[in-house]
């Protein structure tokens, strides 16, 4: 049902000239992103890796009826087996042109600081005046180098005997270790695990 609902759309983007490709591309497309196991494709995918065709899709839906809030259900019609939330995620973190992925600049860094300041924990709010950053990313800098509360000193053995003994009861869930350090982020975590693995 789903599959043909965006197969039919997509004729209809043709008719209209909104397509870049022959609508055929865009057709298999969506044939290759059907997910065999379930064929009415009520259930979305569970976490699976976006395919090269799901983005292609996805931009074409973006282009077609913006990103804003209310076409996310549209463009989801769009990419069999996900959903308007993840189309929405995959686009605003991964495949929208203006996001910015390189290493942060001073600059930024400032101009982080002083957002969190003025909105502390408030990722989405902090990520709103730093054009090309996502909440995500916003949150994971300030977490992991940023924070003045992070200890930046030696480790002392007793934290090396508690990182090995958390990372054999939770393995590579590093956030979680971390909670169990004052100042020491999930990162810093992982690199002194590996340091010590040396």
């Amino acid at each position: 049902m789903a599959k043909a609902q965006a197969i039919e759309i997509l004729h209809v983007l043709e008719k209209e000239s909104l397509l870049e490709w022959p609508v055929g591309q865009y057709v298999e497309d969506v044939e290759a992103s059907y997910n065999e196991g379930d064929p009415k494709l009520t259930f979305p995918k569970l976490r699976a890796a976006w395919t090269p065709e799901e983005d292609r899709l996805l931009m074409v839906g973006v282009r077609v009826y913006g990103p804003n809030t209310e076409s996310w259900p549209r463009i989801a019609m769009l990419v069999p087996g996900r959903t308007n939330k993840s189309c929405r995620k995959r686009w605003f973190h991964s495949l929208d042109p203006s996001l910015h992925k390189g290493p942060w600049t001073p600059a930024e860094d400032d101009l982080l600081r002083q957002r969190v300041a003025q909105y502390p924990s408030q990722w989405s709010r902090v990520a709103e005046g730093i054009t090309g950053r996502t909440d995500d990313q916003c949150a994971k800098r300030w977490r992991e180098s940023l924070d003045p509360e992070i200890d930046r000193g030696k480790w002392r053995p007793e934290e090396d005997r508690l990182l090995l003994e958390k990372y054999a009861e939770l393995g590579t869930q590093w956030q979680k270790i971390a909670t169990f350090f004052q100042g020491r982020p999930g990162l810093h975590c992982r690199n002194r695990w590996r340091k010590i693995q040396r």
